[in-house]
C-alpha cells in the first residue's frame, strides 16, 4: 500500500524522500540527476507537485517531462516520478 493512499502532497513528499534515499546510496546528489519524468492522474496536482519537486529536490531543476496518465500502475496511485542520474 503506498503512503498517503488519497493524499496527493503526501504521496509526492515520499516519492521525493525514496529518491533522495536512492541517490545517496550510489554516491550522488539533486545535482547528478540530469533528467526526470514525472506522471501524475489529475491535472490539479500540477502547481502543488512543483512546489513539493522544488523544496525536495533544493532548487535543482533538471529538464522535466510531465505526463498526466489515466491511471499508474495501481489504483491508489496518485505520483511516479523517474530520474536519470549521471555519477562521477
Amino acid at each position: 500500500m503506498p503512503a498517503g493512499v488519497g493524499d496527493f502532497e503526501a504521496q509526492a513528499r515520499q516519492v521525493y524522500a525514496n529518491l533522495a534515499a536512492i541517490i545517496a546510496k550510489v554516491g550522488g546528489s539533486w545535482a547528478s540527476v540530469v533528467k526526470t519524468t514525472v506522471y501524475l492522474t489529475d491535472e490539479r496536482h500540477i502547481e502543488p507537485f512543483r512546489a513539493i519537486r522544488r523544496e525536495a529536490m533544493q532548487g535543482h531543476e533538471p529538464p522535466n517531462t510531465l505526463v498526466i496518465a489515466a491511471a499508474l500502475g495501481s489504483p491508489e496511485l496518485l505520483v511516479e516520478v523517474e530520474a536519470v542520474l549521471v555519477l562521477d
